[in-house]
């Protein structure tokens, strides 16, 4: 991850360190955007996505974000949102998430059958199980919707617009 200023440096240098105008951004997306104006040469603005919701401008096809405004279509150039390393990241997180949660179910299910046992190994067996889900959880928070990192502030914001996720991103979400 790297740091992208909404508005760009070379636009405004005194925004250069100002919280607000700064957003986590992956290094492909960072790299692609560079200083593109916040504007295409018709008007349209690019997206704000701590305002914006990706899931109204774009449909995911696979691993592939297909625009569906002028506007999604706007931060696919600039972004270059579909290249193939990017896709393949997409895919990467989909299936490291879509297998860990499988195996998290599965090794919940059998810790619970453990721990009802009369048999002390069992139970053990059982405690040992629920570490290895403790750690497997705190692997997956990587892949957290709002990074650890934020002020408490910021989180409390992120909170309360929790219940109004696109569609895309809930489904990428969990509960752990």
């Amino acid at each position: 991850m790297t740091v992208e200023h909404c508005t760009p440096q070379s636009v405004d240098r005194n925004l250069a360190n100002v919280y607000e105008n700064l957003l986590y951004a992956c290094w492909f997306c960072n790299r692609a955007r560079s200083n593109t104006p916040l504007h295409d040469e018709h008007g349209t603005p690019l997206l704000d996505p701590t305002v914006d919701a990706w899931a109204d401008h774009f449909e995911v096809v696979g691993d592939r974000l297909v625009p569906r405004t002028e506007r999604g279509t706007y931060a696919e150039i600039v972004y270059d949102i579909n290249d193939e390393r990017k896709v393949r990241k997409r895919k990467a997180r989909r299936q490291f998430i879509h297998s860990h949660l499988e195996r998290r179910i599965t090794l919940i299910r059998l810790a619970n059958r453990l721990e009802r046992s009369d048999d002390d190994r069992a139970r053990t067996e059982a405690e040992i199980l629920k570490r290895a889900v403790r750690d497997l959880e705190e692997r997956m928070r990587r892949y957290l919707g709002v990074p650890e990192q934020v002020t408490a502030e910021y989180r409390c914001r992120c909170a309360t617009q929790l219940r109004d996720l696109p569609h895309q991103l809930e489904r990428q979400l969990v509960e752990l």
